[in-house]
């Protein structure tokens, strides 16, 4: 799964504090402690063009191939940053992220 992805990438950033995983019918859901995310990198997070993301740790094709997927297969990734505090990715198997279960 592609989700693994996003797990490999928050492992990787948070040198120090914790990385959790959180696993429900509709979503996977991952949050770190690690930098976060530069605010002026958020809007290209997912895109291909590497000049815009000054931080990448590895080939920068894995954020834009998870959303590849996931916007193939129906689904929505969100992300909210907390620079200098961590990430939290979700990847939610249904179109609408505020679906009440």
């Amino acid at each position: 799964m592609r989700w693994a992805n996003l797990l490999r990438n928050a492992c990787t950033y948070t040198e120090q504090g914790e990385v959790g995983v959180t696993l429900s019918e509709s979503e996977v859901r991952i949050d770190d402690t690690g930098p976060g995310i530069p605010p002026e990198d958020m809007d290209c997070l997912f895109g291909r063009d590497l000049d815009c993301r000054r931080t990448v740790r590895g080939e920068g094709i894995g954020l834009p191939l998870v959303k590849r997927i996931a916007d193939g297969q129906g689904w929505r990734i969100a992300v909210e940053s907390r620079p200098g505090q961590g990430a939290s990715f979700r990847l939610r198997f249904s179109t609408d992220l505020d679906a009440k279960p």
